[in-house]
């Protein structure tokens, strides 16, 4: 199975945690654990443990859910730790440094006793069986997308818990023409607009049957649509459940879709609102032309004129072919028999390079175009070549630069402190080692005088 998981949201909740708790005065609550508030503090701490004890034990004899139940020891643990440690430092049983040390790792074991259990790796069949609709999907999919159809905008609405939430595909590797909620941008959810039955920044959801013909559909790459319930309207484009079986989901194929990374032959400079328009009227053939926000200033091939007719009879038919489909890294063989453009129905952004690499694997940077308001092009020259896209956005480029800076400046002040505490020392011992002046002795008075 896909595994999937986020144990490191421990470690940043630590890392930002642990800072917090010094910064609200771990250091005071340090030195004042002998003082009033103390005192007050050592009562506080024990009455919240104590009552989170009882409580737990209620929750455990009435059977109430296991996981308030944890919560309550944990919260019973953590504050009798405290209040323990309070109670040893005031009787001086223990050193201010135990006392700040048992503190931490009180706050430590607190903090990770509830985030692992929840950040653990887990496999998909922990949480949603894997269906033969779902099977059906991850066969037959491929590169491209899929979409949520209902009768009508009000139904699409109420299926949207029923037809995947909209990061649940990503425990199958299945693609979501929806997208990953708020990280899905905003130019994306612009082109879903007018279709979408509910739309917010942050996604929208399925389509109504009557805009399942809409050319934004092909050009996103959906080629599947997935149902709640059998959709009459679309009988003739049903692929799942085989007949006069039953089904999970319905499934219903896209007949005019478009890869999600096809060759065109030409571009057209439009701004976005006219692109938008242009895509929702169905008034452009994104198979014989691409609607970008503007051309490069040397282009692969000339917009204004026509597409070149292969002088060989023999040239192969273009075509696009995927050597590697990860979250950050896109690479292809493509085979034109003309100049034009390699269209990428992935979302546009600033951080993605797009390259064409040669046999000796040396790179050439292309500029990439904003294609269909959200898309992405990239011009490609006649004849068999490879082209990659990288995702590597500025800012992780620069915060890591300075994060490297930061710390070679950091061992920098370091080694300076340890070189100027060591010639202190070495000062402080030579002026010990060194002989103390010797008194002269009063010479006593001669006798007789």
């Amino acid at each position: 199975g896909f595994d999937v998981g986020a144990p490191a949201r421990a470690v940043m909740l630590l890392s930002f945690t642990l800072p917090a708790l010094a910064a609200c005065g771990f250091s005071v609550l340090v030195a004042g654990a002998q003082s009033r508030v103390g005192a007050a503090l050592l009562a506080t701490t024990a009455t919240i443990g104590a009552a989170a004890a009882a409580l737990a034990t209620i929750a455990h004899a009435a059977g109430w859910p296991s996981g308030l139940r944890t919560d309550l020891w944990a919260m019973a643990a953590t504050a009798l730790s405290v209040a323990a440690l309070l109670w040893l430092r005031r009787r001086e049983r223990i050193a201010t440094t135990v006392f700040g040390l048992g503190l931490l790792l009180v706050a430590l074991l607190d903090l990770l006793a509830y985030w692992i259990p929840v950040n653990l790796p887990v496999t998909k069949s922990r949480l949603y069986p894997t269906t033969p609709a779902l099977e059906f999907l991850a066969d037959e999919l491929g590169h491209d997308r899929y979409l949520r159809v209902s009768d009508n905008r009000a139904r699409a609405v109420a299926d949207r818990p029923a037809l995947f939430h909209c990061n649940q595909n990503v425990l199958y590797r299945l693609r979501d023409a929806q997208g990953y909620q708020a990280l899905t941008t905003l130019s994306y959810l612009k082109l879903w607009r007018p279709l979408a039955s509910l739309w917010a920044s942050v996604g929208f959801a399925g389509i109504a049957v009557a805009d399942a013909d809409s050319l934004v559909l092909d050009v996103a790459g959906v080629r599947f649509l997935i149902a709640a319930r059998p959709i009459a309207a679309l009988a003739g484009r049903e692929v799942y459940p085989p007949t006069g079986e039953p089904g999970e989901l319905w499934i219903y194929r896209n007949p005019d879709v478009l890869p999600r990374a096809r060759l065109v032959p030409s571009a057209r400079v439009v701004d976005d609102a006219e692109a938008l328009r242009l895509l929702h009227a169905g008034a452009t053939d994104p198979r014989a032309e691409v609607l970008v926000h503007q051309l490069p200033l040397a282009t692969a091939t000339d917009p204004g004129r026509a597409r070149e007719e292969p002088t060989d009879s023999h040239d192969p038919a273009p075509q696009v072919r995927w050597l590697v489909d990860d979250d950050e890294r896109l690479l292809w063989d493509v085979e034109a028999d003309a100049p034009g453009y390699l269209v990428v129905a992935d979302t546009w952004d600033p951080g993605w390079l797009a390259f064409r690499v040669d046999a000796e694997g040396a790179r050439q940077q292309l500029p990439i175009l904003r294609a269909m308001t959200c898309f992405r092009a990239v011009p490609v020259v006649r004849g068999r070549q490879r082209l990659e896209m990288l995702y590597r956005p500025a800012p992780v480029r620069a915060g890591f630069t300075i994060a490297l800076a930061a710390a070679g400046c950091g061992v920098v002040w370091l080694a300076w402190c340890w070189r100027r505490r060591r010639s202190a020392r070495g000062s402080l011992a030579i002026g010990f080692g060194r002989s103390a002046p010797q008194l002269e002795s009063p010479t006593p008075p001669a006798k007789g005088v």
